[in-house]
């Protein structure tokens, strides 16, 4: 095991082998950023805000539709040493899978479109039913990508992820600069998905058909019922978590309008910034979590959870105070309407540093076999979550999202970090 002693920042990002994927995830987070900056430069507020709508129903209608079983492939197919038989069985019966239930959704999404359960605009119901239509191709692209993850293609995995998924809507803004109608970008952004996962799946197919197959083993073929047994608990948790998200997106769009979607969704993607370092930190301490919980080695587990914790308290801390201080010149950056944001921003930053004082709550309940506890907290969180942000985005707006938002985060972590001590007599707190 590692010496703890001997830990540094560095050496937490080196560790697993895990520079190249938080490199490209940072990647990301820049071509968010890219993309939100000519977005905020080149159309209102109001299109923005449709856009950030658009990307929030695509991913989480696109993890329903999948039932997480992006994440579930890695499970199946490491199981079985990442051989070509696995790979080919369980992408096909993944793609039936997901197919059934693109199927299931979209009559069910009809109907509700159609009665008018919820009375929509003209321009929601045309997106929504426009991502719908894409919603098959959005999941073979996430598919994809895992797959190319399982065939070790670190690098494309990544960059189909983080980068590749951004060229047609940045075609887009070169074709659109004189259009009459801003609008047709939405459609580049959804209809880009068509090109993402054609290309994707072609570019699999030669890496399948040159993976070598001399040393593999015998596959016993996992069935739908597998397939469906590893990934509810998964699917239930990510669908939680991408809710959580979202809600606010969803119900600022229908009681405040597209422009305060756009708003919100600034300070929000800002924020981003320290939640994918914190991921980092959390996912590279991850297997030394689960392999000392398993070997009952407490003291050890302790000590792990103790030094990652103070790493990811203390990049908050130093982070939070940056972004607050320069709050309003960043917000400037994608134009000065966008000051309208500020005070969510702040209320969203304050959250957040608190919420790093559970430490790694979530990989440990995913390390330690608590899955469906974390499951059973998330979605209280997300009733939590619907319920405050029924109640005071209609009388408070965009602040109203920000204090429902981190409401509902700061109590599911810190539950989790309470049910961690009681059951494992572990502390997972931020200690100094």
């Amino acid at each position: 095991m590692t010496n703890l002693k001997k830990w540094s920042w560095i050496k937490i990002i080196f560790k697993s082998n895990s520079l190249q994927t938080l490199f490209f995830r940072l990647v990301g987070v820049v071509f968010i950023f890219l993309t939100t900056f000519i977005f905020t430069h080149k159309f209102s507020p109001a299109i923005v805000g449709v856009y950030d709508f658009t990307r929030s129903y695509l991913i989480v209608f696109g993890s329903l539709c999948m039932l997480a079983s992006d994440q579930t492939i890695l499970y199946l197919i490491g199981r079985h040493t990442n051989t070509k038989a696995a790979i080919k069985y369980i992408y096909t019966k993944m793609l039936l899978f997901v197919f059934v239930i693109y199927l299931l959704l979209n009559i069910s999404v009809f109907f509700f479109l159609y009665f008018k359960i919820i009375p929509l605009d003209s321009v929601t119901n045309e997106v929504i039913l426009k991502s719908n239509a894409v919603l098959i191709f959005y999941c073979i692209y996430l598919i994809n990508t895992e797959i190319f993850r399982a065939l070790n293609r670190t690098f494309f995995s990544e960059t189909l992820r983080n980068i590749i998924k951004y060229i047609p809507l940045i075609i887009g803004f070169f074709l659109l600069s004189d259009s009459k109608n801003p609008l047709y970008i939405i459609d580049y952004f959804i209809y880009g998905f068509i090109f993402i996962s054609l290309f994707s799946s072609i570019i699999l197919y030669f890496s399948l058909k040159d993976k070598n197959e001399e040393l593999e083993v015998n596959y016993n073929e996992e069935t739908i019922k597998d397939i469906i047994k590893y990934s509810i608990p998964i699917a239930f948790s990510t669908v939680s978590l991408y809710l959580l998200s979202s809600i606010d997106i969803f119900v600022i769009k229908y009681y405040e309008g597209s422009t305060n979607v756009a708003f919100y969704s600034v300070a929000v993607k800002v924020i981003t910034v320290i939640a994918v370092a914190i991921n980092a930190i959390s996912l590279s301490v991850a297997t030394d979590i689960a392999y000392n919980f398993t070997n009952k080695n407490f003291d050890e587990l302790r000590k792990i959870l103790k030094k990652s914790g103070q790493i990811i308290f203390y990049f908050s801390l130093i982070s939070s105070l940056f972004l607050f201080l320069f709050c309003k010149p960043i917000l400037c950056v994608f134009g000065n309407q966008y000051l309208a944001s500020s005070t969510a921003f702040i209320i969203l930053l304050a959250g957040n540093l608190i919420m790093s004082i559970s430490g790694n709550t979530y990989i440990y309940l995913l390390m330690t076999n608590k899955g469906m506890i974390m499951v059973k907290l998330l979605l209280l969180s997300v009733l939590i979550n619907l319920s405050l942000n029924l109640i005071l985005i209609p009388r408070f707006g965009i602040e109203g999202a920000a204090i429902a938002s981190i409401t509902a985060i700061i109590f599911w972590n810190f539950l989790g970090a309470f049910y961690i001590f009681k059951i494992d007599k572990v502390n997972i707190l931020f200690k100094p």
